[in-house]
C-alpha cells in the first residue's frame, strides 16, 4: 500500500511539473514513455527526422559499372592544374 501511495505522489508531482508544458512537448513525453514501455521483443523502431532525411537521400548505386571501373573513372578525372608557390 505504501508503494502505491509514494507512485500516485510520483506521478502528482510530474503532472505539476508538465501540466503547463505546449502540447506538442507533451506528445513528445508521451512518445518517450510509450517506447520505453515496449519490451525489447515488442520494440520497433521509429526513425527520427534525421533518419528519416537520410533514408531518403540512401539508396543503392544503380549502373552497370562495377566498382572497379568507377574507381579508375574518378582517378582518370582527377586532375592538378593548380600550382602552389611557396614564395618567401
Amino acid at each position: 500500500m505504501a508503494t502505491n501511495s509514494i507512485t500516485i505522489a510520483q506521478t502528482e508531482a510530474y503532472w505539476n511539473l508538465l501540466r503547463n508544458a505546449s502540447n506538442e512537448v507533451k506528445l513528445r513525453l508521451i512518445e518517450k514513455l510509450t517506447r520505453s514501455l515496449l519490451t525489447t521483443s515488442q520494440k520497433e523502431h521509429y526513425p527520427t527526422k534525421d533518419e528519416d532525411a537520410f533514408y531518403e537521400l540512401a539508396g543503392a548505386w544503380k549502373g552497370n559499372m562495377t566498382t572497379d571501373e568507377i574507381i579508375e573513372v574518378i582517378a582518370d578525372k582527377r586532375s592538378s592544374d593548380n600550382s602552389i608557390l611557396l614564395d618567401q
